[in-house]
């Protein structure tokens, strides 16, 4: 997060941080919730919502399609079966939630 921020005010303002963020967290790991809110509420806008909670991508990677298949299928099985408010616990619409049942061939 700290590479990718714009950092606006310059290099003065990393130094700034850096330094904060050794006086309140010494020694500590420093997560994301130390971070100034201008800092995290800019990666959220950059990424289109909320941090995501602690997921790191592996090194070796993911299957992205069956990652998505089994959010599909947990999110019929915790609402239900009720395909609108599934897709709504997805932040999807009705018509892309049924678009990606059909493409898994999910029942």
């Amino acid at each position: 997060m700290l590479r990718r921020y714009r950092w606006p005010g310059n290099a003065r303002k990393l130094k700034q941080l850096a330094e904060r963020l050794g006086i309140f967290h010494p020694g500590g790991l420093v997560d994301v919730e130390a971070l100034p809110p201008a800092m995290r509420s800019a990666a959220q806008s950059e990424r289109g919502g909320p941090i995501a909670s602690g997921f790191l991508l592996p090194e070796g990677g993911v299957n992205l399609e069956a990652v998505e298949s089994d959010l599909l299928r947990q999110a019929l099985g915790q609402i239900g079966d009720n395909k609108s408010r599934a897709a709504r616990l997805l932040n999807l619409s009705r018509d892309t939630f049924l678009y990606c049942l059909k493409k898994f061939a999910i029942e």
